[in-house]
């Protein structure tokens, strides 16, 4: 990624998203209206059964306050009018949010239900409405390094994948403390207990 635009950091668009352990290698498009724009994870098809898709809902840090707004925007009017102007509340709830922890529109809701005291059902969050650029694109990844798959919806992906399976966590555990697999470009990083 280019790192000349004003806003454009490693810390704010990183290389790679820890999930559980497992670094995995992020792609960047910016290219409206294009399939790909956005950002992509590169999953190994391996790992694609223990993606937590909660951690995907959270993008990364330069897309989150883009994100949050945009969710904010597809609430119904009714609960939407408790929070305007989105990007003051948004600037404000920001903050208070332990990125990548645990499911985001709860994080949100709960934010919101701080500041205002009013509460937004589970139901009321509408990710179809969002830029495909605000929905991570997920590539799965073969064993020969080839893209085999890819979607913005990872429960497609898992039904669908070709020889998608259920691994065991002992399995997948195995796999990611290998070594270095640079064809795939991911790599374990050290647990911390």
């Amino acid at each position: 990624m280019r790192h000349d635009a004003e806003g454009v950091t490693a810390e704010q668009f990183p290389e790679t998203l820890d999930i559980d352990g497992t670094c995995l290698p992020l792609a960047y498009q910016f290219e409206p209206g294009h399939v790909d724009d956005g950002v992509t994870l590169r999953v190994p098809q391996i790992v694609l059964q223990q993606i937590d898709a909660r951690r995907i809902e959270w993008l990364v840090p330069g897309l989150l306050r883009e994100k949050v707004i945009e969710l904010m925007r597809a609430l119904p009017k009714a609960l939407r009018r408790n929070f305007v102007p989105l990007p003051t509340f948004v600037d404000a709830l920001l903050p208070g949010l332990e990125y990548g922890k645990g499911d985001l529109h709860d994080a949100i809701a709960t934010q919101l239900e701080r500041m205002t005291g009013a509460k937004i059902p589970r139901n009321a969050w509408d990710e179809t409405r969002l830029p495909n650029h605000l929905r991570m694109s997920i590539q799965v990844i073969g064993t020969d390094g080839q893209v085999i798959a890819q979607s913005r919806d990872l429960e497609q992906l898992r039904a669908s994948a070709p020889e998608a399976q259920v691994v065991e966590d002992d399995v997948v555990r195995a796999a990611v403390r290998a070594r270095h697999d640079y064809r795939l470009g991911f790599w374990r990083v050290a647990r911390r207990h």
